[in-house]
């Protein structure tokens, strides 16, 4: 996306507004933002201004309540706060002057009880009276705020969505057509600096690139002086609660990040990208990750380098690297889903950093980003995509799956680990007092080459011997590795997490990935990919919440689908 170009709602925080009752509110999902277009329906010609999107969500997909009332029950309104009164959504107009009672109780103006399929129109530009087709309202497009609102009778839930009407020039060859879209959370432009973005590095243990944020980009350098150094920085994005982005109830965080470095090809410094769901802390002015806080989530990172060792049978990709010219990465973000991904102290941070970890050739230059936009996609149900079957990224049999166990520290010690591996599942046991060990699983070889560009999900079954108030599990990790070793993705939850832990009840881990790309997204074949699924443990004096850890983590099954990706 460009600068400029994207409209930003700001932080679209999920608002519960209770009575003194019991009852919970309705828990909204990532209802999607809508495009109404006049291509729709348009048997006879293209350009006849309908301006309707029949059937557009279905809204009781877009909501989960936990009391006894059925979806059929809820109470769906919404309000226009921009421009006001243009949207009508089953035939109903927005309310106005809301209060907290018809926001409750909508009564005649309820969407549900039309139908639970949503329909929207635009009627400044397509009244409800009069005969097709309707006179050409003169603008190519038009954007309406709206606060959607579900409410089972004593209390309610709202989001903020974007419709936006777009007017497609008669004899285009390309209409607009109606669409569901990510909605928009962030947009980062960097124009007026770093935009509330912080800096972090753990130098001197790594040194750090130099950085800037300035000219409408944040810029990472490595330099001469740290050539045969691994070096590591990151900016991060703001943490600060009522600045922070938020999660929300099946929500798929995508994240874009529009990039350029100052040289191409094999020379340039490694990228990290990372989306961390964390409680935060006030220290002075500043928002930090609050760690003595258990009640912590996973994260997902996303690692592209630049190796280039023909002799070790690594070899750099053309064109994985930003270049002069400039490309897009994505990151994929579902955390383990839990109420408690909206409390009021959790946020979601994401970064970008220089990785590099190249210590055998001249990796030198600069990293900019331009822009990072971020938007929230609604989770499709299992099933919906293609499945993936090819080399175990589809099984419940790990009989050809490889096995790793090693120490991470001279130090350390594996002894009283087990990991082993049957026809039905992945095993692996910590005893309590190890440290700076990890075992894996890795898919069989030759790996899949997954679609440039395309999403995926990866579907883990796992277990665990944990129960609350007992030990802590180990850390686990779940990973989409390319076999150059050019590109790695991985979600992780740590070790020492309280709510979201794998219970002993089989739970689903579920990673999403955007493949690599050294171009727009195509069919095109990324380099063999393999899957691995591992857990380890740092445990750190003073670190509170890799304390305490031992404890078994398997694995039944993995799934994987294909999707295409969304605009």
């Amino acid at each position: 996306m460009r600068k400029g170009l994207v409209v930003t709602l700001g932080v679209v925080a999920l608002c519960i507004m209770a009575s003194p009752g019991f009852s919970l509110a309705p828990v909204i999902a990532c209802i999607p933002d809508i495009i109404i277009s006049d291509a729709e329906q348009n048997t006879q010609t293209l350009d006849r201004n309908f301006f309707v999107f029949s059937q557009a969500i279905n809204l009781d997909e877009m909501v989960r309540d936990d009391d006894a009332t059925t979806k059929a029950a809820l109470r769906w309104t919404f309000v226009e706060t921009a421009p006001g009164n243009s949207i009508l959504i089953n035939g109903k107009a927005p309310l106005v002057s809301p209060t907290p009672d018809t926001i409750k109780d909508p009564g005649a103006s309820n969407l549900r009880a039309v139908s639970n399929m949503a329909t929207f129109r635009n009627r400044l530009w397509s009244p409800v009276a009069g005969t097709l087709p309707f006179p050409n309202p003169g603008a190519t497009s038009m954007t309406s705020t709206l606060q959607m609102y579900v409410s089972d009778g004593t209390s309610y839930t709202g989001q903020a969505i974007l419709v936006r009407t777009v007017n497609t020039a008669a004899g285009a060859a390309n209409p607009q057509r109606d669409a569901v879209v990510p909605q928009s959370q962030k947009s980062y432009p960097f124009t007026s600096g770093s935009e509330g973005w912080n800096w972090f590095d753990v130098s001197p243990t790594f040194p750090a690139p130099t950085r800037a944020a300035t000219g409408g980009v944040l810029s990472m350098t490595k330099s001469s002086a740290t050539t045969a150094a691994i070096l590591f920085g990151a900016w991060e994005s703001p943490q600060n609660p009522s600045l922070a982005l938020k999660m929300r109830w099946g929500c798929i965080l995508r994240a874009r990040y529009r990039m350029t470095s100052s040289v191409n090809g094999d020379g340039c410094p490694g990228i990290r990208m990372q989306a961390i769901w964390t409680h935060v802390t006030q220290s002075g002015s500043s928002w930090i990750p609050d760690f003595l806080n258990q009640d912590f989530n996973d994260r997902v990172e996303v690692i592209t380098n630049t190796y280039n060792l023909p002799a070790a049978g690594i070899n750099h990709i053309a064109g994985r690297e930003p270049g002069t010219s400039g490309k897009t990465y994505t990151i994929l973000y579902y955390p383990q889903q839990t109420d408690k991904l909206m409390a009021p102290t959790a946020v979601v941070y994401i970064t970008c950093g220089m990785l590099d970890t190249d210590t055998f050739n001249e990796d030198l230059g600069t990293l900019n980003v331009d822009q990072v936009d971020v938007d929230g996609i609604a989770r499709p149900d299992v099933g919906r995509g293609t499945l993936v079957t090819a080399n175990g990224f589809t099984t419940t049999n790990f009989t050809n799956w490889v096995r790793d166990v090693k120490k991470l520290d001279p130090s350390g010690t594996t002894t009283g680990l087990v990991a082993t591996k049957s026809a039905t599942n992945m095993v692996i046991t910590v005893p309590q007092g190890n440290s700076l060990l990890e075992a894996s699983f890795s898919s069989p070889m030759p790996g899949t080459a997954l679609k440039a560009g395309y999403y995926y999900r990866v579907l883990w079954t796992v277990n665990s011997t944990y129960t609350p108030g007992g030990n802590f599990l180990p850390a686990v990790r779940t990973s989409v590795i390319g076999t150059t070793f050019q590109w790695y993705a991985h979600k992780e939850l740590e070790g020492g997490g309280s709510y979201s832990s794998i219970g002993t009840a089989n739970t689903p881990f579920e990673q999403w990935v955007c493949a690599p790309s050294a171009a727009p997204p195509s069919t095109t074949a990324t380099e063999p990919m393999q899957l691995r699924w591992e857990a380890y443990v740092l445990n750190i004096p003073n670190v509170v919440f890799n304390k305490n850890i031992s404890g078994t983590v398997r694995c039944l099954g993995v799934l994987t689908e294909e999707f295409p990706p969304m605009p």
